[in-house]
C-alpha cells in the first residue's frame, strides 16, 4: 500500500569535512570535489562554555541547524525539531564503554552527550526553544523516517515550521564490520513548512523489496537527497531497509 503526504521545504543547508557551502556541494555532485576523512565545521556563533561540551557530532547537527534557520530568515526559538541519526554519537558512546572495562569512572558530561538525543537536547537550550523536539533512528531508512516524523507533525499541526536535522559519522574501526559500504561524516538540515513560502515536493512510500547492509551499498539516502536537490531532475526513487521512497518536485533548473 502507498502513502503520500505533501509539504514545502523552506530552505535547506548541508556540511561534510571539505564540502560546506552550495558551490562546493555542486561541485561534490559534479564529482569534481570530495568528502575529506576529517573535519569539523565551527559553532563560533556558541558561547565558549556550550562549544566546550560538543563533540563532533552535536556540532555537525547545531552548525547546519543554525545555518539553515539564519538563511531562511527564522528564530530558532520559532520552530518545532526533529534530529535524526543511524548511530548517534558513537565514538563518545565507545570511549564510556572503554572506560567500563577499564574501571576508570564515567564523566557525566560525556554520557549526556552520548544518549541519542543529545543534540535534539543541545539545539533547544542553545536555542532557548520551547516546542516539542524529538530524536529518531531507523537504520538505513534513518533520513527518511526523519522527514515521515516531520511531515506527521505538520499534517498533525500546520505551525511553526519543523527543523529536521540528520547528522552522521562513520562508525569506529571496531564496528567496522557493521559498515554499509563507504561511510563519509555529514550534517543537513532542512526547513519544512506546510504552505508558502517553499518549495513543494510530495513524498510517498511503499513497501518494497528488503536488502540487506553489505559492502558496496549506494550512499546514504541524505546524500543521494542532496544531490537530487541540486539536479533539475523532477523525481527521485530511494530504495531502503524495507520501503521504497518516492520524491515528487516542480522541475527546477538548479535545486538550489
Amino acid at each position: 500500500m502507498s502513502q503520500s503526504t505533501t509539504f514545502h521545504i523552506r530552505n535547506w543547508c548541508a556540511w561534510a569535512p571539505g564540502v560546506d557551502t552550495p558551490d562546493a556541494w555542486r561541485e561534490w555532485c559534479a564529482g569534481d570535489r570530495d568528502i575529506a576523512d576529517s573535519g569539523t565545521p565551527r559553532v563560533d556563533f556558541l558561547p565558549a562554555n556550550f562549544r566546550r561540551r560538543l563533540s563532533r557530532v552535536s556540532k555537525m547537527a547545531l552548525a547546519v541547524a543554525f545555518r539553515c534557520l539564519e538563511e531562511a530568515g527564522t528564530d530558532p526559538a520559532a520552530v518545532r525539531s526533529v534530529f535524526a541519526s543511524r548511530y548517534g554519537d558513537v565514538a563518545t558512546t565507545l570511549g564510556l564503554l572503554h572506560d567500563i572495562v577499564a574501571g576508570e569512572p564515567l564523566s557525566p558530561t560525556r554520557f549526556s552527550l552520548s544518549v541519542h538525543n543529545a543534540s535534539s537536547g543541545l539545539f533547544t537550550i542553545a536555542a532557548k526553544n520551547h516546542h516539542p523536539s524529538t530524536a529518531v533512528s531507523g537504520r538505513r531508512d534513518t533520513f527518511m523516517y526523519g522527514i515521515l516524523e516531520a511531515a506527521g507533525m505538520l499534517r498533525h499541526t500546520a505551525s511553526p515550521p519543523v527543523l529536521v536535522v540528520m547528522t552522521d559519522e562513520p562508525l569506529p574501526e571496531m564496528y567496522a564490520a557493521f559498515r554499509d559500504g563507504d561511510e563519509v561524516a555529514y550534517a543537513i538540515a532542512l526547513l519544512l513548512c506546510d504552505a508558502e513560502p517553499g518549495m513543494p515536493v510530495s513524498l510517498d512510500h511503499r513497501s518494497g523489496t528488503q536488502s540487506t547492509n553489505v559492502a558496496g551499498e549506494p550512499e546514504c539516502q541524505a546524500l543521494s537527497f542532496v544531490r537530487w536537490l541540486l539536479s533539475d531532475k523532477s523525481g527521485l526513487t530511494l530504495s531502503g531497509q524495507s520501503l521504497d521512497w518516492s520524491w515528487q518536485r516542480p522541475r527546477t533548473d538548479n535545486g538550489h
